[in-house]
């Protein structure tokens, strides 16, 4: 299923949590040809080692110390009704549980997420989707920029930016409800990216998972 206007597109899969496209265009060019996620799935993309690596797929994402299971291994159901893509009762147990809405506008897309944990297990990453940056696309970075907020700590809120040289920025702002944050980091060997939603304030690793519902209400 995918959206487009002269200003956005995005693609999501109607088989699995995933999003298949993204494009940004700038004024008067447009490069709707050009996807800026990465979703390939079979090792001729990838080198050997990294042939089924969690971290690749676009998504719900869970870690443990035990497993790791990436979006293609959650299972629930997917209806779209006019502009809005929503996934719900993405689970791969029913210990992490997912509820995402997309709601695409001709220059971006609101995401409505909510998790529902009912699990002590250690975690290393657990975040309710991830967004996996094509690096052989365009070089997406997160850019931090800090809210007014942020008082004097170093480690203060910012508001984040998606940006692609040559495609433009996509801002990226929380709306409401629970404290989330983005996770971000990459794998240069295989030109990806990424930035996780996550769920909580930071804290140690391997962390505690409690029993809890958090929810929150983004713009992109």
């Amino acid at each position: 299923m995918r959206f487009f206007s002269s200003e956005f597109a995005v693609g999501f899969s109607l088989r699995r949590p995933l999003l298949h496209n993204w494009v940004g265009t700038v004024p008067q060019v447009t490069k709707c040809a050009d996807n800026m996620l990465f979703h390939r799935t079979t090792v001729t993309n990838l080198n050997a080692n990294d042939f089924g690596d969690s971290r690749i797929f676009t998504g719900p994402l869970w870690n443990s110390l035990d497993w790791d299971c990436n979006a293609r291994l959650w299972g629930g159901t997917v209806l779209v009704a006019g502009n809005i893509v929503s996934y719900r009762n993405l689970h791969a147990d029913d210990s992490v549980v997912v509820d995402a809405d997309f709601e695409v506008r001709p220059d971006g897309m609101d995401v409505h997420l909510a998790q529902r944990i009912h699990s002590d297990r250690e975690t290393l990453e657990c975040e309710a989707w991830r967004f996996v940056w094509n690096g052989k696309t365009a070089a997406v970075a997160t850019l931090g920029i800090p809210r007014q907020d942020a008082g004097a700590s170093r480690r203060g809120r910012v508001a984040g930016d998606l940006g692609a040289p040559g495609y433009g920025n996509l801002s990226c702002e929380q709306k409401s409800g629970d404290a989330a944050r983005l996770q971000v980091d990459s794998l240069r060997q295989c030109e990806i990216g990424w930035a996780g939603i996550v769920f909580g304030q930071p804290t140690s690793y391997p962390q505690q998972l409690h029993s809890r519902t958090t929810a929150a209400r983004g713009a992109i």
